[in-house]
């Protein structure tokens, strides 16, 4: 489908600060609520940001991250397992990580049966209803859902400029949780101090190759 130049110009907006401000956020909060933003800008009627990814640790836990419009965004850890995994099954993002497509339906032409969430949605108000998932390299899976009021639902032009910016979106998230994980691993294995001054070295490290001069190495934080 042909967007028109300036949806084109929105979805680049997007895809541009998805892969770059947004991929050095420390807030990940801050980055939902921008996403929000900017796909509103673009013309799409979006109500709702859903981002869950299942964490690579012993516990077996996901992180959720939610914005919605005109509460801001807020984020949560819960275990994947018991009520959570039998709520999973039935999920869009158990169909979405099965098949690799996109989930998509209308609420109204959707039976209550089909996925747990589904009378919740619609007596919330919302219409029409999208799930993406995604897998990244180090083998954690994750879905973007996206949710809106609109009577109309969303048009097939808001779709395409969702699947456009899409990979960003996908980079970007697979970026910040990585970036978590690193974090969560260091710290865990030498405390938090010590793990701020290694992850500081390496930082001081990357920047001094950037600009030609000699590598400033984890020895530089002797001492941890």
């Amino acid at each position: 489908m042909a967007l028109s130049r300036e949806r084109l110009d929105r979805a680049l907006a997007v895809s541009a600060y998805m892969l770059g401000e947004a991929r050095l956020a420390t807030d990940a909060d801050v980055v939902i609520a921008q996403l929000g933003e900017l796909l509103g800008e673009a013309g799409i009627p979006i109500d709702r940001i859903v981002s869950i990814v299942q964490l690579l640790n012993a516990e077996a836990q996901a992180s959720a991250r939610y914005w919605e419009r005109g509460k801001g965004a807020r984020h949560s850890v819960f275990a994947v397992s018991g009520e959570t995994a039998t709520s999973y099954a039935r999920s869009p993002a158990a169909e979405a990580h099965e098949t690799g497509e996109w989930v998509i339906f209308h609420l109204a032409e959707t039976p209550d049966e089909r996925f747990e969430i589904v009378p919740e949605l619609r007596a919330d108000g919302y219409t029409h209803y999208i799930c993406a998932p995604l897998r990244m390299a180090s083998g954690m899976i994750a879905t973007f859902s996206f949710v809106t009021k609109a009577p109309e639902g969303f048009s097939d032009e808001d779709m395409e400029l969702l699947r456009l910016v899409y990979p960003a979106m996908s980079a970007c998230q697979e970026i910040l949780a990585t970036n978590r994980i690193l974090h969560e691993v260091t710290c865990m294995y030498v405390g938090d101090e010590p793990h701020r001054r290694i992850l500081a070295a390496k930082t001081e490290s990357r920047r001094r190759r950037a600009e030609g001069a000699a590598p400033y190495t984890v020895r530089a934080a002797r001492g941890i």
